[in-house]
């Protein structure tokens, strides 16, 4: 077995081992679903960039997002997220307890200062994108938080920055 493979199965464990954890809280049970696609790292082409290359306000195709590319959209193009901040993460992994209370309460915070207090009601999730177990660490702990469409369809049309 390839190691992209390894990587991608272990990612897809720990997404649902991150589920199972959260399922006892709805506001991150919505962060939840959105783990899915939780790490984009790799190198890219000229259909996406990579996670550090995101900046705040960035809209992307949320569904096309893979380990090696975040496509971006024109925000008046339909896309099904946004990117609404980052942080550099004081967990000593991306999985486990210490990372799931960090990126929930942080996520949180940049979504409520990106769209507003009333961002339940605009159809969003909040959702991150987190380097893989086996890059954690150095200067590669950031995080970046985005919503997603609650249905995981492109029916945004423009930025969601202030419309809470």
């Amino acid at each position: 077995m390839n190691a992209n493979l390894r990587t991608t199965i272990f990612a897809a464990g720990a997404a649902v081992a991150l589920a199972v954890a959260l399922s006892s809280c709805s506001v991150v049970d919505d962060l939840r679903d959105a783990v899915a696609s939780a790490s984009a790292s790799a190198k890219t082409d000229s259909d996406g960039v990579k996670q550090s290359g995101l900046k705040t306000g960035v809209c992307i195709m949320w569904a096309e997002t893979t380990r090696q590319k975040v496509p971006v959209e024109d925000c008046s193009n339909p896309h099904d997220a946004q990117v609404v901040g980052d942080y550099k993460s004081k967990a000593s992994s991306p999985v486990g307890d210490e990372f799931e209370e960090e990126v929930t309460t942080k996520c949180l915070d940049k979504v409520e200062s990106f769209i507003g207090e009333g961002w339940e009601s605009l159809g969003v999730d909040p959702g991150y994108i987190a380097p893989d177990v086996g890059s954690w660490g150095g200067l590669h702990k950031t995080v970046t938080c985005v919503v997603v469409t609650d249905d995981g369809q492109p029916t945004l049309t423009q930025s969601l920055e202030g419309l809470g």
